[in-house]
């Protein structure tokens, strides 16, 4: 039997042992994976020719005003139902994900090219 010595964490060894080289990696921020780089993280900027904006379904809204307070440009006021200013919407998905009833929804708008 071959003994094989152990690297000081670049080695093609698989595991989490030494020789692993996720010590150096993780280090370096590699670990994250794609959940790191979503949507919801990333600002488009105007005139980058966006096209998807939030719509509301008026039947599903309760109002709870989730929607508003995620908001990063403050596109989306709450009365009895949420609007969203489509003028100001960046598209970006914030307010899809934290909707409890799902009433938002990212569409195509022709209208943002």
């Amino acid at each position: 039997m071959i003994k094989m010595p152990r690297g000081d964490g670049t080695g093609p060894i698989w595991g989490g042992g030494p020789g692993s080289g996720r010590g150096r990696r993780m280090g370096r921020g590699m670990g994250r994976g794609i959940w790191s780089i979503t949507p919801s993280n990333i600002t488009p900027q105007p005139g980058q020719g966006q096209q998807l904006k939030a719509f509301v379904d008026e039947g599903k809204c309760i109002a709870c005003g989730a929607c508003a307070r995620v908001c990063r440009t403050g596109a989306i006021t709450v009365d009895n139902v949420a609007k969203i200013d489509l003028n100001r919407c960046i598209g970006c998905g914030d307010c899809v994900r934290v909707c409890p009833t799902e009433a938002i929804t990212l569409k195509e708008y022709p209208g943002n090219k």
